[in-house]
């Protein structure tokens, strides 16, 4: 049995919600109809033919993507030109896609903190915060019987998560008034009398991603026609979002060391590698993708090694000469491992809530460049 599109983006944005992309990137649904029906999900880093290719193949309805594959304002089509024939194929086939690029980045489920729990760095903070989660307070007023029913359907929807906690809500017991007038159809009283009822105060704290769901669960949960509660913004922050990670190695390495623990934790790449073999490391940086941005924040940081794919020759003579090396696995190889734990997260998700949609990993390896 399919599942919408919109259930399935939802599921994503849970962990990667869009307010974590980067102002110039383009996230989300890019070609496709949020109500269209998914029994299959294609997961890969990019949307090159060989992917579209497999996708067909496979019978898949969406591609879950990492790179975007509209980026720049398109403005034509083309059947012949590179990027654009995907765009094509894709409408042609009713295929739909969905990009998850530096929002994921920015994730739990970034290579960037996967990296960096691979490799026990300690004390970790992100080389560049870019994100700070608004959180606001939910208060709703509920007959004491059903308090509980709907602090579960609140909870269940992602209010009251602390910090390690969750469910963590406040109530408090007192007494509600209301009149039903004429056109009124009140779940609990009588159309003309003043109504008092045993009431609990029930509130509890909400981040901005999940607010629209909590206030729906909330809503569906109640047993009055017109439910109470209020929505307000909180001064306090919710959890901090960013690009790359920072931190200590559990004990001082060599930079040898370190390029070998590398290489095994990305499945034997070929890396390239700026600095003495022999120089000592105790703080290490890391970033997915192209981390030649960041070479100076790791430097300026105390980074002794910057872990990251693209960087350019300046950058790396720039961070040679604030003493700091580099390790270079490439774009790909620092990329790849987040597509694989987003597959098991959607698979989990799905499984969980008794959805039967397949989610597959693409056999497609997109990585450009041959290491001779």
């Amino acid at each position: 049995m399919s599942v919408s599109c919109q259930l399935l983006m939802s599921t994503v944005e849970k962990v990667a919600p869009k307010q974590l992309a980067e102002d110039w990137d383009n996230v989300g649904l890019l070609i496709g109809d949020s109500a269209g029906q998914v029994s299959k999900v294609l997961v890969t880093l990019d949307c090159t033919p060989a992917v579209v290719d497999e996708a067909l193949e496979q019978k898949a309805d969406l591609i879950l993507a990492h790179h975007p594959l509209i980026f720049s304002p398109l403005k034509q089509v083309r059947f012949d030109l590179p990027g654009q024939k995907q765009v094509a194929r894709l409408i042609g086939k009713n295929m739909m896609f969905y990009a998850a690029h530096t929002n994921l980045d920015s994730s739990s489920l970034g290579a960037s903190a996967l990296m960096a729990e691979s490799l026990g760095v300690r004390e970790q903070e992100f080389l560049s915060s870019g994100y700070k989660e608004q959180l606001y307070k939910v208060t709703t007023f509920v007959p004491e019987a059903y308090a509980s029913a709907v602090r579960l359907e609140m909870s269940k929807a992602g209010a009251g998560g602390i910090g390690n906690y969750n469910e963590c809500f406040f109530q408090t017991a007192g007494t509600g008034t209301f009149r039903p007038l004429d056109r009124a159809n009140p779940f609990i009283g009588q159309v003309g009398k003043l109504e008092e009822v045993a009431e609990v105060r029930l509130e509890s704290v909400v981040p901005a991603k999940n607010l629209d769901r909590v206030v729906r669960a909330m809503l569906k949960a109640h047993p009055y026609e017109v439910p109470a509660y209020d929505v307000i913004p909180t001064l306090n922050s919710g959890s901090e979002f960013g690009i790359g990670r920072i931190g200590y190695l559990p004990q001082e390495q060599t930079l040898g060391q370190l390029v070998e623990k590398v290489k095994s934790m990305l499945g034997g790449c070929s890396v390239r590698v700026a600095g003495s073999l022999r120089q000592k490391i105790k703080k290490a940086a890391v970033s997915s993708g192209s981390g030649g941005s960041l070479v100076k924040k790791a430097a300026f940081k105390g980074a002794g090694v910057f872990i990251a794919g693209d960087i350019s020759h300046h950058d790396a003579l720039d961070a040679l000469e604030a003493g700091m090396a580099i390790i270079d696995p490439g774009h790909y190889a620092t990329e790849w491992l987040m597509m694989e734990n987003l597959q098991t997260y959607l698979q989990q998700q799905m499984q969980r809530e008794k959805r039967d949609v397949e989610i597959v990993l693409s056999n497609v390896k997109t990585e450009p460049f041959a290491f001779m």
